[in-house]
Parts: C-alpha cells; structure tokens; sequence
C-alpha cells in the first residue's frame, strides 16, 4: 500500500508554496525593487501553473501510470524553488513560480489519483477527506510557518525550506509510493476526448452555475491573500510574524466554517447552505467596504 503520509504531503503542496511566503511579499517587493501588482504576480503565475498541470497531467498519467509523474514532480518542484530561492529580479522569480506551480501540480493531481487507484468505496472516501482537509489545515499553518522563518531569515529561506520539502516528497515516493495503476488498466491520453468531455460541461450550464460561484468564492479569498500582507505590514505596521498569525485566523474560521457546514448538510438542504454561506460572506464584504470608505 503506499504510505498516505506522502501522499498528504504531495496534495499539500499547493498551500504551503502560496501561503507559506505570503508574509514576505512586501520585503520581496523591496529587495527586488517591484511594485506589490509586480510582485503579486508571483502568486497567480504559481496558481496558473498549478491549475494548466492537473488539466494536462491528470490525463496524461491515465496513460503512463502514475509513479513517472510522482517522481518527475517533486525533482522539478526542487529545481525550480532552488530557482525562485536564487531569482535576480521579479522577472526571473514570476517564470520561477509558474514552473513551480506545474511541477507542483504532478503530485497534487496523482496524489488523489492513487486514491482512486488503490482505493474503494467507503475507505476511498475516507482517504478522499483526509486530503481534502490537508486543504484547510495548510492555509493555517503554512502563514505561521513563513513567519517563523522569517524571523530567521530573508524571503529566499522560505524558498529554500520548500527545497527541503520537495527533496522530502521525492524521498518518499522513491520509498513508499509504488505504481499503482497497472498496464492493463492505461487508455491513452489523447487530446480530443479531453477536450471534449471539458467541452460537455461548459455545456452543462447547472454545472457551471456550481463552477461560477465556487471562481467567485475563490477569487475574492485569493484577492485578499494577495494584498493583505502590503496593507497590514504597510498601513497598519504589523511584523510578518504577526501577519501569519493573523492569517491563520482567517483560515481557522474556514475550516471551522467548513466543518459546521459538513455537520449540517445531513439536515438541511445544499442551496439553503449554499445560501447561508453566500449571505454571510457578502454581507461581511460589504461591511468591509464601508469600513475602508
């Protein structure tokens, strides 16, 4: 069986390689002489490259099996955090970052693949929600964790501890993860039955209703991530440390959030969760817009 700990650790990836150096953002910014738009750039290229791998990924390794990608993944998600550590200016460091959100995305995408590889029914969906709660842990101790860093060292450390944690990922692959998906089970990976099933559920517009409202949900969540720490640093003069503590604030009470609404569910309907959710999140916006006026 291969050992779920890495498999944790691969799916993982994606919050603390955008949150763990959310702190440093403004001292980025200073030392590579780049603007804060400049510099949050180098939070969406990652999350591009994060989303363009699993697309392209995931399909490609119904084809060749999973451990090629469990083991490519983690060396280029090195190599380029080594890249972004030694970056010259905001130029490299953005180029750096959509690499490392691709080479990134091979072990989140075959993490859950292997899931489903090797696991069924009930126990699959149990493996299923200790990934997707890695998801909501991460965002709450990957802010303290670059705090912690930071006290030690400039914004590269960060990069560098990401290093260790790539170099962790391959050694355990190597280690504890075999193949999972056997020979006679591959079909191949083309390019037009993908696009086409992609194709059905843009179609599908109750589908992409769900699809819509989830963007929006994320988008404002990532636009607050993206500019929070140059007005709390900035504005309100908190040290980066302080600042993860404060974000990890903010990512308890999704998870909270998130588990009430779990418990609920058995109770009450979707859409009136769905609404509940929608009603308090836009109310608080709101309110925050008329504070900031």
């Amino acid at each position: 069986a291969p050992a779920f700990i890495f498999l944790i650790l691969l799916s993982g990836i994606s919050p603390l390689a955008t949150d763990m150096y959310l702190p440093a953002l403004p001292a980025l910014g200073r030392v590579l002489h780049a603007s804060a738009s400049t510099t949050q750039l180098t939070l969406t290229t990652f999350l591009i490259g994060l989303a363009v791998g699993q697309i392209v990924l995931g399909p490609v390794s119904d084809a060749t099996g999973r451990r090629v990608f469990l083991l490519a993944g983690p060396i280029g998600f090195v190599v380029t955090s080594f890249a972004c550590a030694l970056a010259p200016n905001a130029g490299v460091l953005i180029a750096a970052r959509l690499l490392q959100g691709f080479a990134g995305a091979a072990g989140v995408v075959c993490a859950r693949a292997v899931v489903s590889d090797y696991y069924r029914g009930d126990e699959a969906a149990r493996r299923f929600g200790l990934l997707s709660a890695v998801s909501l842990l991460g965002p709450i101790l990957a802010p303290a964790m670059g705090g912690a860093l930071l006290m030690l060292g400039d914004w590269r450390l960060v990069f560098y501890a990401l290093v260790l944690v790539g170099l962790i990922q391959l050694a355990g692959v190597i280690w504890a993860v075999p193949e999972t998906l056997p020979a006679s089970e591959r079909h191949p990976a083309a390019l037009g039955p993908t696009i086409g099933r992609m194709a059905d559920l843009l179609r599908d517009r109750r589908f992409m209703a769900h699809v819509a409202v989830a963007c929006l949900a994320v988008m404002g969540f990532f636009s607050y991530i993206g500019g929070s720490s140059f007005v709390l640093e900035h504005i309100y003069g908190i040290s980066s440390g302080m600042y993860g503590l404060i974000f990890a604030t903010d990512a308890t009470g999704m998870a909270v959030a998130s588990l009430l609404f779990s418990r609920f569910v058995a109770r009450w309907s979707l859409v009136g969760l769905r609404r509940v959710g929608l009603t308090m999140s836009s109310s608080a916006a709101a309110l925050l817009l008329v504070l900031s006026i």
